[in-house]
């Protein structure tokens, strides 16, 4: 995506008018056709609007800050492979991890000297490929839109963080390997709101599942088919539904309950320990068409903190 010029749009987002004068003098030389903005909601229209290939933001910025501001655009698939360097201050470690772990592709002091700010800017550039990503709309939020979505996304990550926390502290929870099993299909079950939640783990296979809807005998037959196929892709081997020891969780008598809810969607990540062995595999179904996007999201976030208690709890090596 470029400008109308065909240079590369760069938006900046600075509140000091003279600095933003200086820097957007900078990346106008080095060939960049610059839109400046003075906040972080401001930012987040351009970039979302578009045309823009590239965000350079003060980590403070009024109204939205520059980690708020990441954190938006990565949440939006329109933006999510955007590149962002956020300017921090100098020496503060801690802001430099926070912006990272935010989303940025850099964090950068703030008083960089121009050629290390275009070279930073011309290297996130060479190196985002944006082909696949969705058209953005062209049409501008307003501002209560882009301080709504803001305050969203924060609330998300919060009960992302959260959530990990109750599952990292299943494994010295003194529960035992089925009950801390147990507690994580639990948290899984109550996060996504799929049919069924199952841990499956190798040698001998042995299935841990959670009925969390009402829901067919089929379809549970059919999970374990899936879970089955999943485990056998990730060894390279032939692994036996029928030999797998499939343990269901039913405490509110749904199994059977709904004989028309059959498997319609699946949905499994293998998991990994301590040191990167695999150790089984997380898996949800659910009778819906498909699984939302946000619900693969939180899967996929738990799928570190699940390993590692699996492996933590049933003892098994994953060297």
């Amino acid at each position: 995506m470029t400008g109308a010029e065909g240079r590369p749009v760069v938006v900046l987002a600075v509140e000091s008018a003279t600095v933003q004068r200086v820097l957007g003098s900078v990346l106008g030389r080095a060939g960049y056709a610059v839109t400046p903005v003075g906040d972080g909601v401001a930012a987040a229209q351009e970039a979302s609007a578009g045309p823009a290939d590239c965000v350079v933001a003060f980590a403070s910025l009024p109204r939205l800050s520059g980690f708020n501001l990441v954190r938006l655009l990565r949440d939006d698939p329109a933006t999510a492979q955007l590149p962002v360097l956020l300017l921090t201050e100098p020496g503060v470690a801690a802001e430099r991890e926070w912006a990272t772990l935010c989303g940025a592709q850099r964090a950068l002091p703030v008083d960089i000297e121009a050629h290390g700010l275009v070279e930073a800017v011309a290297a996130e550039l060479g190196a985002a490929t944006g082909s696949g990503d969705p058209p953005r709309s062209g049409v501008r939020d307003p501002d209560d839109r882009v301080l709504s979505r803001a305050a969203e996304v924060l609330e998300r990550a919060l009960f992302e963080t959260a959530l990990v926390a109750e599952v990292t502290s299943l494994a010295t929870a003194g529960l035992g390997a089925e009950g801390a099993v147990a507690g994580l299909l639990g948290a899984i079950g109550r996060a996504v709101d799929p049919a069924f939640v199952a841990v499956l783990t190798p040698d001998p296979p042995l299935a841990l599942v959670l009925v969390n809807q009402e829901v067919s005998r089929p379809h549970y037959r059919d999970l374990l088919l899936r879970l089955a196929d999943a485990m056998g892709e990730e060894t390279g081997g032939v692994v036996d539904a029928s030999t797998i020891d499939a343990r269901a969780a039913d405490p509110g008598s749904l199994l059977g309950a709904d004989e028309d809810a059959h498997l319609r969607h699946f949905h499994a990540v293998p998991l990994t320990g301590v040191h990167g062995g695999y150790v089984g595999h997380l898996a949800v179904s659910t009778s819906e068409a498909t699984i939302p996007q946000r619900a693969l999201r939180t899967l996929a976030l738990l799928a570190q903190p699940a390993g590692r208690l699996v492996a933590t709890v049933t003892g098994r090596t994953d060297r």
